[in-house]
């Protein structure tokens, strides 16, 4: 019975909560989340030149490759406070939206509501 209420838990929450994620990114409500730049095409020309693969670049950050000690991080970093930073998603080519893409969301969302409601039966049956 308890199996049977987790799986099913799991689904309809799963559920509930693609939905609604996929109402907000498709009725506009996130439309404040980006913002529109007139001179796109220079931003673009410049970052295909200095990017060398698709990622999230958050610019400025001390490089990993130097290996510095936590205090010398934090000392770059308070250096910056005040200033300009960015935080870029690129990808070097603009694909079509895949069915695939909606399933791998839906998928996720199971797997975090299963998980969720085996804490949350655990948990119950461990303390209640």
């Amino acid at each position: 019975m308890i199996v049977k209420c987790i799986f099913v838990g799991s689904f309809v929450g799963a559920l509930v909560f693609f939905g609604f994620q996929e109402a907000k990114w498709t009725s506009g409500m996130n439309d404040d989340f980006t913002s529109f730049s007139g001179s796109r095409t220079e931003i673009m020309n410049s970052l295909s030149q200095n990017l060398t693969e698709d990622g999230l670049y958050t610019i400025p950050i001390t490089d990993p490759a130097q290996k510095l000690s936590q205090k010398e991080r934090e000392k770059i970093m308070n250096a910056n406070i005040g200033e300009p930073w960015a935080m870029i998603f690129y990808h070097f080519h603009m694909n079509e939206m895949d069915p695939m893409d909606l399933l791998r969301g839906i998928d996720l969302c199971i797997c975090r509501f299963f998980l969720s409601f085996i804490c949350v039966v655990s948990w119950w049956i461990l303390f209640v």
